[in-house]
């Protein structure tokens, strides 16, 4: 059977510039582990595009709670949580939160660097 891996990184930041770079980074991170032959699901990676026409639609894609649900719910069909050590992830309050919500649900946990 396939394993599936969810990938958490920070992205959330008050700078523009940031977030393009962290979701340059982890789109980069998700790539080359899915090169490598690993099953991922990036919910950056995966939707820091599709952001900009959810918003277009009215969806409130600047709050923490219009991701949160769609992230647990991908979250949980996962084998494992990999955690992208890039700068700002022990402060992330979103990472944190996939830590604990993985942990609760006996998801194991990777800590990798970038």
């Amino acid at each position: 059977m396939k394993r599936l891996s969810y990938i958490a990184s920070p992205y959330t930041h008050d700078s523009e510039k940031i977030r393009e770079l962290r979701a340059q980074q982890a789109m980069d991170f998700a790539a080359r582990i899915r090169a490598a032959g690993r099953f991922v699901f990036s919910p950056i990676a995966h939707s820091h595009e599709m952001s900009e026409y959810l918003a277009a639609y009215g969806c409130p894609v600047k709050t923490d709670a219009f991701w949160r649900e769609e992230n647990e719910l991908m979250l949980s069909r996962c084998d494992a949580l990999v955690v992208v050590r890039l700068a700002g992830w022990e402060r992330s309050i979103g990472v944190q939160r996939e830590i604990e919500f993985a942990q609760a649900s006996g998801i194991p946990v990777e800590l990798m660097d970038y």
